[in-house]
């Protein structure tokens, strides 16, 4: 009986943190999640990753903003749906202008979404573990993901970061 109480306690205090994580991205418990804005310059590219050693990229522009409950909840799920197109990048660049990180009890970066919409492509960190995607896409497919990419897209816009589409929109906001 004191298990439960103890249960109830940290779903009602921690309620991202008590997200199921067990064979689902990302792979481990979290507390929060912040978006960023990042990467102005738009010289990292490819394979780049925003968390190096536990910590956030050095072009960030701000100290994040802070997903709510439901904005989280809601990109977890769509990251452990089908993205695979998303993953290979529907317009094959991948130059990430804004980015969603999630850290632990100890405020210690764990795992990251990296956005190009520019691209539509979009980065996980760590990988999402499964199938990659080895064939074209249907008409219907690339629409699923460009519906899911919109959904990333409007959560970015609701925590107030422009939404950039090319390296010269991120040349008007560089100080």
């Amino acid at each position: 009986m004191m298990a439960k109480g103890w249960i109830l306690i940290i779903l009602c205090f921690f309620p991202v943190f008590a997200f199921g994580q067990q064979g689902k991205w990302p792979y481990q418990n979290f507390i929060h999640a912040r978006a960023y804005l990042y990467n102005l310059e738009g010289n990292l590219k490819g394979g780049f990753a925003i968390i190096q050693g536990n910590k956030i990229n050095h072009t960030v522009t701000s100290q994040g903003r802070r997903l709510s409950d439901e904005q989280t909840r809601k990109v977890i799920s769509l990251i452990n749906s089908d993205i695979r197109g998303l993953e290979e990048g529907l317009s094959k660049t991948f130059i990430p202008r804004h980015a969603i990180v999630f850290f632990d009890e100890n405020d210690l970066a764990g795992a990251a979404v990296m956005f190009d919409f520019d691209g539509e492509s979009i980065r996980l960190q760590p990988e999402k573990k499964g199938s990659r995607l080895i064939r074209e896409l249907s008409k219907k497919e690339i629409d699923d993901q460009l519906q899911k990419l919109s959904i990333f897209r409007t959560i970015i816009k609701d925590l107030g970061y422009p939404v950039l589409l090319s390296t010269f929109d991120c040349q008007k906001l560089k100080p």
